[in-house]
């Protein structure tokens, strides 16, 4: 782990154990106070950081020494500032800046710009990142209505680009691929996790949070999404298992670095803290049923205390079904069922029991 420091030595954490025991090593940046914004062990001796003022530098014992690679050619052009680092092998490896995305082919000793014209950062820039095999995914920040919000996925590791909406109203810079097809976003810190299920051709809104807590980083480990999830000031740790489970509570932090491999989860917070814990929950076999996103549709009073009106515009006259869910996404009482109803308003009462009572 590294992070930020106001003097031109920044500090790098290392573990051998799994987090239980840690170490500190000190690197010059001799340029100007140096924030570290990405971090990539390619095995146990060989690894990567990235951060502002170009900075790049690369370690071949396991991090007790750092060699500057940032005057490598590629590397001091279009962006001072490298944001995220990441290699798929050995020899290739990507590096995302506030203006472009960089490529490796030769193990980080040249870099060359593989963002295609049609691919615009926006007035933000570009913030969200991932790579699986020749599929990468990247995101554009928003600062206003008139800015881009945009996504766009490559399929031919970086040769040709196809642009994405996850959500037009918004950006997304938490942003995890699956697979070739498959890809989870989180949009800033709203409620809702999304999915795409086609490449990144359309995306859907996929769940919405437990307890109405927001959503943000996320793992993809053993075929499982992990998400870093906060309501109430508490900082939960989540998994996908047929709807939310909680894997570990943490406390009342910001985190700022999270990562599953396995079954072990690490994240690392603003107040200087670093958490690990290992998944040991039992698996939910319940079905999993997504939310289908309806802007119309409303309960007032919410909160309530004994029974609640869900209001809702019918846009045509097509059998309609409105159905209550908990957090987990399961079927909890079905108010009406493929009725047709006249187009307009319409509210319904639910007295909050389920199908059983």
């Amino acid at each position: 782990m590294a992070g930020w420091t106001s003097t031109t030595v920044f500090r790098f954490m290392k573990s051998t154990d799994a987090g239980q025991n840690w170490q500190s090593v000190e690197v010059s940046h001799t340029e100007q106070p140096f924030c570290v914004n990405g971090l990539w062990m390619i095995d146990d001796l060989v690894g990567w950081i990235c951060g502002d003022s170009f900075g790049l530098y690369k370690t071949i014992d396991g991090g007790n020494t750092w060699t500057d690679m940032s005057n490598c050619p590629g590397i001091r052009n279009n962006s001072s500032n490298l944001l995220r680092i990441k290699f798929t092998s050995p020899e290739i490896g990507y590096i995302l800046s506030s203006g472009d995305l960089k490529k490796t082919i030769n193990g980080g000793n040249t870099w060359t710009t593989i963002k295609a014209n049609q691919v615009e950062a926006g007035e933000g820039g570009f913030r969200g990142f991932d790579v699986a095999g020749e599929t990468i995914i990247l995101s554009a920040i928003r600062y206003n209505v008139n800015d881009l919000s945009n996504c766009y996925v490559s399929q031919d590791a970086g040769q040709t680009w196809q642009l994405s909406f996850v959500d037009r109203g918004d950006f997304s810079y938490n942003m995890k691929i699956a697979s070739p097809s498959t890809f989870y976003a989180s949009i800033g810190n709203r409620r809702e996790l999304y999915r795409s299920i086609d490449g990144g051709a359309t995306w859907s809104l996929f769940l919405n949070s437990p307890n109405g807590g927001t959503v943000s980083k996320l793992s993809w480990t053993n075929n499982t999404l992990y998400v870093v999830s906060g309501y109430n000031g508490i900082i939960h740790i989540l998994k996908i298992n047929n709807g939310w489970q909680e894997v570990i509570s943490l406390g009342n932090i910001i985190v700022h670095g999270f990562d599953f491999k396995g079954n072990r989860g690490i994240t690392c917070g603003d107040d200087g803290s670093i958490a690990t814990f290992a998944d040991t929950t039992v698996d939910n076999n319940d079905p999993i049923i997504p939310v289908t996103p309806s802007p119309e549709l409303i309960c007032y009073p919410n909160p309530f205390r004994g029974s609640t009106n869900v209001k809702f515009n019918q846009i045509d006259n097509s059998p309609t079904t409105v159905a209550i869910y908990n957090t987990r996404g399961q079927l909890v009482r079905t108010l009406i069922k493929n009725q047709k109803l006249s187009p307009g308003e319409h509210i319904i009462a639910w007295d909050g029991k389920n199908n059983s009572c």
